[in-house]
């Protein structure tokens, strides 16, 4: 239940993003600092400098978070 409350609650705060309304953080490319609560779901704050976070893996959208350049 813990869990859950956790994650309905990061879903809740991302809904200005989610919605349009925001711009989309660029979560990976913060220092975990600066996560908000609740993004140590899915982010890793223990990479080594060469490591991809394991959602950056097959996430088709770096250019938007500045993983990746445009062209």
């Amino acid at each position: 239940e813990d869990v859950w409350n956790q994650f309905e609650a990061a879903v809740e705060r991302a809904d200005e993003w989610m919605s349009g309304q925001g711009p989309i953080p660029a979560r990976p490319l913060l220092s975990a600092a600066e996560w908000p609560a609740g993004s140590e779901f899915v982010l890793d704050a223990d990479l080594k400098a060469d490591e991809l976070q394991q959602v950056c893996r097959y996430c088709d959208y770096g250019q938007i978070c500045g993983l990746k350049e445009t062209h």
